[in-house]
């Protein structure tokens, strides 16, 4: 007797996904599909992709980007412009490779809850949301710009010192996208941190603006060559700041023409 055909592929489907606030149903429909496509080797279109799950072009191309900024897919082809509708894209299922994830901080905690009740080793991340609202605002910059970046996630190590702050999470996540210690020159780093402080502190009591202050002191500010500009940017105004500041940049420049001049 001929063995019975089975007409379908098991996918192995994470039970962290099954209750994950993060994608909505049409968004796991589509994950679903690509893992299936996947285990079959098969890389479909948008336009396959609409067909076959009965979605709406802009629902797939949602789908796509939600997918890639949470780390779940990687997919080679720009989601810009209407030419993805017909594209074929290489598509690659990283549910084999966790490190790839960047899930918001409840997801991780449910992914984290998932292995540890299947006795498998947690997965080690290495970027992750803050919550939604920062996952919605990378979304919503991705659709717009058709570059998906995961501009508002922070490493997984910044976490703890990131909530345990007094600051809005959000002022602080600003404060650490501006990299003002990157900036070419202690000058620019200081102009650029007390004009940005100027904006910010009206939405901001005392004590958060100290500890703005110190966060810039303690990256930028160190040492015995830097005691006049630490005083100055705890104690006096935003313009008696940048006068002292320009007073010392001016002494610092004279110094280094010194050196170089001839004897």
């Amino acid at each position: 007797m001929k063995p019975k055909q089975v007409p379908y592929i098991f996918i192995p489907y994470p039970a962290f996904l099954a209750e994950c606030d993060e994608l909505t149903p049409q968004e796991k429909a589509v994950l679903l599909f690509l893992m299936s496509s996947t285990y079959r080797n098969w890389n479909p279109s948008y336009r396959e992709l609409s067909a076959k799950l009965s979605l709406g072009n802009s629902t797939i191309k949602r789908a796509i980007t939600k997918l890639r900024l949470l780390g779940f897919i990687t997919a080679s082809v720009s989601i810009h412009g209407e030419t993805y509708k017909n594209k074929v894209n290489q598509y690659r299922v990283n549910f084999k490779n966790p490190t790839e994830w960047c899930p918001t901080l409840d997801l991780k905690t449910s992914i984290e809850r998932c292995y540890e009740m299947n006795g498998s080793p947690v997965p080690i991340f290495s970027y992750v949301y803050l919550d939604n609202k920062t996952l919605a605002e990378d979304f919503e910059h991705a659709l717009s710009t058709g570059e998906i970046r995961r501009t508002r996630a922070v490493a997984v190590d910044m976490v703890d010192k990131i909530l345990s702050s007094t600051l809005p999470i959000a002022v602080r996540l600003e404060f650490e996208e501006k990299k003002f210690s990157k900036l070419v020159g202690v000058w620019r780093s200081c102009r650029a941190f007390i004009e940005w402080l100027e904006i910010k502190k009206d939405y901001l009591n005392g004590e958060q603006v100290e500890q703005l202050k110190n966060l810039f002191i303690s990256e930028n500010l160190d040492g015995e060559r830097r005691t006049i500009l630490r005083e100055t940017l705890l104690t006096k105004t935003a313009a008696e700041f940048l006068t002292v500041m320009e007073t010392e940049r001016e002494k610092s420049q004279a110094e280094r023409d010194k050196k170089l001049s001839p004897p």
